[in-house]
C-alpha cells in the first residue's frame, strides 16, 4: 500500500483567530501599561522636589536620629528676631535714639513683629552692664510708647560674651536672657572655641540656661573643620545662622557664607537671625533670608525655622530643623532635573 504523503502547512500563514488576537492584545496592552508606570515612576524620582520611597530627610546628633513627619506645617503669618542691636548708645549698633526708631521701623516694614534687644555683654570690645542696658531698653520703650508709628515689640535681652568675667553672673544666677525665657544667647571668640567656654556651657545647663550659640558660621575653627558643629550640638546648643549668609544663591560663597548652608542643609541649625546693626552696613535681612531658604531648600524648611524664632519668644521648645537630602538625578539625561545646569567645559 502506497502512503499519502501530505505537505507540511504554513502555520504562520494561517488566519489568525479571534481568541489569539485578543491574547496578543491583553499581552501588548499590559506591556504598554507596565512601561508607563515605570517611565512615570523615574520621572517623579527625578522631579520631586524630595525623593519618595526610602529617601527621607534626616537630622542626626549623635545617636539620635529624627525623621521627618508627615504633618503639615502651619505658614507663621509674623516674625521674630532673636539677635538684633537696636539700643542706642550702648554698642555698635545705633548711636542715636532716632537711628534706633528708623531700624525698627525697617523691620516693621519686612514684616517683623518681636524683636529681642541684644546689646553686648561681657564683650572685650565694649564696655556694657546690665543696668545700663535696662536704661537703654526702657528710654525706647517710652518713646515707642508715645509716638503714633507702628513698632515690632520689644523685649530685653543681650548677646553674652563667654568671658571669665561672666563666671561670677554665673554662679549668682544672674545672666541676661532672652526676655524672661531661659534662652540665653552666647558668644563665642571668633577664633576658636576654647575649652572654657564649653565649660561655662556646661555649667549654664546645669543651672537650668538653655544656650544659643550666635553665628558659629564666622568662627575661624568651625570654618577649619565643621564636625565641631556636630559636638556644639551635641551638648545640646542650638545654632543661630546669621540671615545675611543665606540671602545670596548657593555657589561661590565667603567661606562664612558656605558654611551657613552647609550647617543649615547638614540639620545642625535651629534658628535664623539678622544680627542687624543700622540700616545700611549691616541691615536687617531676616524676610530676604526667608525667602531664598524657602526658594533653594523648600518652605518647609523656611517655616520651620520661623516657627523656632517664634517659639523662642514663648520660652517654649524649638523642634529639629531636618537635614536636606541632594536629590538624586535619573541618568538618564532626558529626564534629569532641568533645574540643574549643564557644566561648562
Amino acid at each position: 500500500m502506497s502512503r499519502k504523503v501530505t505537505a507540511n502547512k504554513d502555520f504562520s500563514k494561517l488566519p489568525l483567530r479571534n481568541v489569539e488576537r485578543i491574547a496578543i492584545l491583553w499581552v501588548l496592552c499590559g506591556w504598554t501599561f507596565i512601561t508607563s508606570r515605570l517611565c512615570c515612576v523615574c520621572i517623579r524620582i527625578t522631579y520631586a522636589d524630595e525623593p519618595v520611597w526610602f529617601y527621607h530627610r534626616l537630622s542626626k546628633v549623635g545617636d539620635r536620629v529624627v525623621e521627618k513627619t508627615d504633618k503639615v506645617i502651619e505658614k507663621p503669618t509674623s516674625l521674630t528676631e532673636i539677635h538684633a542691636h537696636v539700643l542706642f548708645d550702648i554698642d555698635d549698633g545705633p548711636s542715636s535714639l532716632e537711628q534706633s526708631l528708623n531700624l525698627l521701623s525697617v523691620m516693621k516694614a519686612q514684616g517683623v513683629q518681636r524683636v529681642f534687644c541684644t546689646s553686648h555683654y561681657k564683650s572685650p570690645h565694649f564696655s556694657v552692664e546690665k543696668k545700663t542696658i535696662e536704661q537703654r531698653f526702657e528710654a525706647l520703650s517710652e518713646t515707642i510708647d508715645e509716638l503714633p508709628g507702628s513698632y515690632p515689640i520689644l523685649k530685653p535681652a543681650a548677646e553674652v560674651r563667654l568671658s571669665p568675667e561672666l563666671i561670677d553672673d554665673i554662679r549668682s544666677d544672674d545672666v541676661p536672657t532672652l526676655g524672661e525665657t531661659p534662652y540665653v544667647l552666647i558668644e563665642f571668640p571668633g577664633t576658636n572655641i576654647p575649652e572654657e567656654s564649653l565649660n561655662m556651657v556646661h555649667e549654664l545647663k546645669v543651672r537650668g540656661y538653655k544656650p544659643i550659640m550666635a553665628h558659629p558660621e564666622r568662627n575661624l575653627e568651625i570654618q577649619h573643620d565643621p564636625q565641631l558643629v556636630d559636638t556644639l550640638v551635641s551638648m545640646d546648643i542650638s545654632l543661630q545662622l546669621t540671615a545675611g549668609c543665606l540671602t545670596k544663591k548657593q555657589g561661590k560663597l565667603h567661606p562664612a557664607d558656605a558654611l551657613a548652608w552647609e550647617i543649615l542643609k547638614r540639620g545642625r541649625a535651629a534658628v535664623i537671625a539678622s544680627d542687624s546693626h543700622d540700616t545700611k552696613s549691616r541691615p536687617p535681612t531676616l524676610a530676604a533670608a526667608y525667602e531664598n531658604i524657602a526658594s533653594e531648600l523648600g518652605s518647609e524648611t523656611a517655616n520651620m525655622l520661623k516657627m523656632n524664632a517664634n517659639s523662642i519668644w514663648q520660652g517654649q521648645p524649638v523642634e529639629c530643623i531636618p537635614a536636606i537630602v541632594p536629590k538624586r538625578s535619573f541618568p538618564i539625561p532626558f529626564l534629569r532635573n532641568r533645574r540643574e545646569k549643564p557644566s561648562r567645559r
